[in-house]
């Protein structure tokens, strides 16, 4: 991939550090995670029994993830690595359209926010 970026770089001197930016910019924006606000310091499970649970550790990502401090509940939307992406209740912890509550499967800590 490098290399023909480099070769249109030759090629065409003036748009290189277009291409440069753009190239560098959408690698980092995919991969960023901003902090969250006014987030518990971890969140619960809910049991099968409806119950608040603390998260069982290992990967697995349950759903859904609840707010100790009110019962605000979130959905996950897509897991991977023992993380799960979560839906949040709407304008919650910093949380914008677009946007997801990063959170640790196995022991309910925030992560942060990241793009949808």
């Amino acid at each position: 991939m490098f290399a023909l970026v480099i070769g249109m770089l030759e090629r065409r001197r003036i748009q290189a550090p277009i291409l440069i930016l753009a190239f560098v910019t959408g690698c980092a924006s995919s991969s960023s995670v901003k902090p969250a606000i006014d987030a518990p310091t971890h969140f619960l499970a809910r049991a099968p029994d409806g119950r608040t649970v603390e998260p069982v550790g290992g990967e697995d990502c349950q759903n859904p993830m609840i707010d100790p401090r009110d019962g605000a509940a979130l959905i996950l939307i897509r897991s991977s690595g023992g993380h799960g992406d979560y839906q949040a209740p709407v304008a919650r912890y910093g949380v914008r359209r677009g946007e997801l509550l990063r959170i640790e499967c196995g022991t309910g800590r925030v992560v942060g926010i990241v793009r949808r």
